[in-house]
């Protein structure tokens, strides 16, 4: 591992930065809850990405309490590359402004740093809550038992795809960390995706604690970029695409640090990826055939699955293969329902 450590013998400093374009009716509790933290030494800053709803006015209610930044519309990547810009603290959160973290989250975020200093990542699963925060059946990762830690950088380069990552919110990282892999190369990630990158590239670099219990709140409200209770084409498309480019970042870091990459390339062995492949080939080109071949591959690979998971997986990729257009369509939504 990369041999560095967070200092917190005593109190670290902490940075929430949260980043908002038009969420207007939700910054304001992701903010109050930044400045509920039962933790000391912990600053909020908030970077506005060319909001063109009330957000200007809700943030000057704030101008005294909290940092603002307000820019140019540039995408979340660019936001939080400027929250980061503006930042000072040894462990930093990044909040997005329709989430909400408990008040003792910080407080078990440094604990967890104190007590393993070289800890890259710290992650925590989300509750999920409706539009007004009313508490929803289910986490954010669905299965937070699922969440890797310790090192996991071998699974990181064959099928990081695969693993149950928390998004955006629920992430802490220590600002040595940050310093390797920011900035967030925004020609990459011009609107979204910011949190692909960021909790995959920090594992690289030191081992991952997964806190158990939630440590906030994920809002389903309809507009979340990357949550749809349906199958949405284009935003598996999109999630694709961030795959395979991220992919590309984890394989630089990777090489940078002697890590050992297989043959076949970053993430080849990552089968929910693949299965997205299958799905969005039922609606474009007939690339099924081609894609199943790498999935039955991938999942001949994959002994850290059970028996039931892998022949689930090579069934399913099978029955893609050989129905008719019109059959796999609807499996493919009914699989993402």
């Amino acid at each position: 591992m990369s041999g560095e450590r967070v200092n917190c013998a005593g109190n670290c400093s902490v940075d929430i930065i949260i980043n908002n374009h038009n969420y207007g009716e939700f910054v304001a509790e992701a903010i109050e809850s930044g400045l509920a933290q039962e933790y000391q030494r912990c600053v909020v800053t908030v970077v506005d990405d060319g909001s063109t709803d009330n957000s200007a006015d809700v943030l000057a209610r704030y101008r005294d309490r909290v940092t603002v930044i307000s820019k140019p519309k540039g995408g979340q990547a660019s936001a939080v590359n400027a929250g980061i810009d503006a930042s000072v603290g040894d462990l930093v959160l990044f909040l997005d402004a329709d989430d909400l973290l408990d008040p003792g989250l910080v407080p078990r975020v440094v604990e967890a740093f104190q007590r393993q200093p070289e800890t890259a990542k710290v992650q925590f699963p989300l509750r999920r809550s409706d539009r007004l925060g009313n508490p929803m059946p289910g986490f954010v990762p669905a299965k937070p038992e699922r969440m890797r830690q310790g090192d996991v950088r071998e699974a990181l380069v064959r099928y990081n795809d695969d693993l149950a990552w928390s998004p955006m919110s629920g992430n802490a990282y220590p600002r040595w960390v940050l310093e390797r892999i920011m900035p967030i190369p925004t020609e990459d990630y011009p609107t979204i995706g910011a949190d692909i990158y960021l909790i995959n590239l920090a594992p690289l670099y030191g081992p991952v604690i997964s806190l158990t219990g939630p440590g906030g709140s994920y809002r389903v409200h309809g507009r979340n970029a990357d949550f749809r209770p349906d199958y949405d084409r284009e935003r598996s498309a999109r999630i694709v695409e961030l795959s395979h480019v991220t992919h590309g970042h984890i394989a630089r870091h990777a090489h940078d640090l002697d890590l050992a990459v297989p043959v076949e390339g970053v993430g080849a062995e990552s089968v929910t990826l693949l299965a997205q492949e299958m799905a969005l080939a039922s609606f474009g080109a007939d690339r099924r055939f081609s894609t199943a071949r790498c999935g039955l591959w991938a999942i001949r690979r994959r002994h850290d699955l059970s028996m039931r998971t892998r022949v689930t997986y090579a069934g399913w990729m099978i029955v893609m293969a050989i129905a008719p257009k019109s059959v796999a369509r609807t499996i493919a939504r009914l699989t993402w329902r």
